[in-house]
């Protein structure tokens, strides 16, 4: 990976607002979708919903372009730093970026197929929602679940997801309308 010799001007801004956590919708994206030529449409509900919802097609093969989580809970590591050996005077560079979403999803009896399918798939891109933005993987990612059952009455009983991919640069957010990754997909 070529070293990035220039550093962007950085933007202070003393009123910015500040994002709240949680990450509360996803999405699946095949990669034959291809990235829009904005990065902001990913945040349009259009580009997901639109008159023919991406949800609704699919590949040559019967693939869904895109599957649509909403009304979930998660978090993201931030993107776990891959560190080089280091030139010169420098201790170590930045070489990639690890990330591990969770998430948990309460809709466990209609979707267990849907998961040991997924967990089988390379071909899906991945994006989330936080409070006002969309995060979107550039690769493809890997995926697992877990059902757990505890002991206790008073526990519920959710899929556990986790989502793993690499980035060479953190994922950079995106604004999105209110709707983007809120809603099912529509039926056909």
């Amino acid at each position: 990976m070529p070293i990035n010799c220039t550093v962007l001007p950085y933007t202070c801004e003393p009123c910015a607002r500040i994002e709240r956590g949680r990450i509360i919708g996803v999405a699946f994206l095949h990669v034959t979708v291809p990235p829009p030529v904005l990065p902001t449409t990913y945040g349009s509900a259009s580009f997901w919903y639109g008159p023919t919802p991406l949800c609704n097609q699919t590949t040559p093969g019967g693939q869904p372009l895109a599957i649509i989580i909403p009304n979930i809970r998660g978090a993201s590591n931030g993107g776990a730093l891959v560190e080089g050996a280091g030139f010169g005077f420098m201790s170590s560079h930045v070489i990639a970026r690890n990330y591990e979403i969770t998430f948990v999803d309460p809709n466990v009896e209609d979707n267990c197929d849907f998961y040991n399918s997924i967990e089988n798939q390379f071909n899906y891109r991945f994006a989330f929602i936080t409070e006002n933005f969309i995060w979107v993987s550039t690769y493809p990612v890997s995926v697992t679940h877990t059902i757990p059952i505890q002991e206790g009455r008073d526990t519920e009983v959710v899929v556990n997801v986790t989502v793993k991919f690499s980035e060479t640069e953190s994922i950079c957010p995106i604004p999105r309308d209110r709707t983007t990754l809120t809603l099912c997909c529509p039926a056909p």
